[in-house]
């Protein structure tokens, strides 16, 4: 006997619940655990960060002190420090001192630039478990899919049984059961390709998560037909970390622009020496305004003097303002493009649950009813196979379907909570 229809609240049920008898260890939640651990790009992200950091607290330090040892006033032809009463060893040590504020406009510069690299990693965070959501979704509907298409090719087969048996016994043609073999052979390898799609998006998913110990983990899809209510307001987007990020890279212009201004401001060194003078006694002279032996201390202070800057420190402030325009208007431009994605991934939301409650609500049902009809008028002899084969196919093609803007609305969803900037367990 022919099964008239697909179960279709069945492979509701299937959905829901996933595959739940053949569970393995890895689910959407551990592959995005994983992925945020072991993720290369990610890794190599969370270093550079690490790095900034570091450069950040260096950034304020004042220059390394100069030292230095020399020997002084030595005569030209015998080099001896115990000839001439000036002669002896220096040593010396000399700091150069920026002008106020000029540390404090660097560890600025370089904290805020810690800050942009920090606000990159969270958007490939989010980045990075849009995709695993995305492709988990992909791997899910192929999975369903080749359900759906052995649901099929087991009816296939209680058709072509079916028709043999009316051949065998004379009330058939042998073209129909030729048809009918070639409908199943086509079944099959359609089957082929599912599979193909599925290792593809599984591989995908491997790839984000950088673990080859998981390539031959058992994978649980899930699809879930209930979804939730897509939002008709703007949503907070605030959070976002590549608005943030905009927004931080127009404060490190801004602090960059308050650096430029204070090159114009002199750079002071200070700086102490004291000379070690050999004594020589044979050489003493009474009186004299010099004691011999005696060593002598030395100090100085000097300023840089900016006296170049309309070459240097006017257009280096110049290219500072013109950076602080560049960045707020790429600031404008970030908060413009997300507003408009987040529209349009509603609008999208919107479109996809309508679409599939319509499918619930009338095509699927309408194509079994039809399926059911041409069954039945297959059977008294009104309609050809042909006919019954092409309804058949309506059914599973509408399920597919709806299966394909199920998977759509949660990759639509992963997508517009990467684009509010909604963290991973939030």
């Amino acid at each position: 006997m022919i099964i008239r229809a697909f179960l279709w609240p069945a492979a509701v049920l299937i959905f829901l619940i996933g595959t739940k008898s053949n569970a393995g260890p890895a689910t959407l939640d551990s592959l995005i655990q994983v992925a945020l651990k072991h993720n290369s790009g990610l890794v190599a992200a969370q270093s550079r960060y690490q790095s900034m950091q570091h450069e950040a607290g260096a950034a304020g330090a004042l220059p390394d002190p100069n030292f230095n040892i020399s020997l002084m006033n030595m005569p030209r032809t015998t080099l001896s420090l115990r000839e001439m009463d000036m002669s002896g060893v220096s040593l010396g040590a000399s700091q150069m001192i920026p002008w106020p504020g000029m540390l404090a406009a660097k560890s600025r510069v370089a904290k805020l630039g810690a800050e942009v690299e920090a606000a990159d990693v969270k958007s490939l965070e989010n980045s990075i478990v849009r995709q695993i959501k995305h492709f988990y979704y992909e791997y899910s509907y192929w999975s369903f899919a080749e359900n759906l298409l052995n649901e099929n090719i087991e009816l296939s087969g209680q058709i072509i049984e079916y028709i043999e048996t009316r051949y065998g016994n004379g009330n058939g043609s042998i073209e129909e059961v030729v048809s009918a073999r070639v409908s199943e052979k086509e079944l099959e390898n359609e089957k082929i390709a599912l599979n193909a799609k599925k290792r593809a998006a599984l591989y995908m998913i491997f790839q984000l998560v950088n673990d080859t110990s998981m390539v031959d983990t058992a994978l649980v899809p899930f699809l879930t037909v209930k979804l939730e209510d897509t939002l008709n307001f703007l949503p907070d987007y605030s959070q976002n970390p590549m608005l943030m990020g905009a927004a931080t890279k127009y404060e490190v212009a801004r602090a960059r622009h308050s650096l430029a201004k204070s090159e114009y401001w002199p750079e002071f060194m200070i700086g102490a020496s004291y000379l070690i003078r050999v004594d020589d006694s044979a050489k003493a002279m009474a009186g004299g305004l010099v004691p011999p032996g005696e060593d002598l201390l030395s100090f100085h202070f000097g300023f840089s003097l900016p006296l170049w800057f309309f070459s240097k420190q006017n257009k280096m402030t110049t290219a500072a303002k013109y950076g602080m325009k560049s960045a707020k208007a790429q600031e404008r431009s970030v908060d413009i493009e997300l507003k408009q994605s987040i529209r349009e991934a509603q609008v999208e939301l919107k479109s996809l649950k309508e679409r599939i409650d319509h499918y619930i609500g009338s095509i699927i049902p309408l194509s079994e009813a039809a399926y059911n009809s041409a069954h039945v008028a297959y059977e008294v002899g009104r309609i050809d196979f042909q006919k019954l084969l092409q309804d058949q196919i309506t059914v599973y093609n509408s399920k597919l379907e709806h299966l394909k803007l199920i998977k759509e609305s949660h990759q639509t969803r992963a997508y517009l909570d990467e684009l509010i900037g909604h963290e991973y367990g939030e």
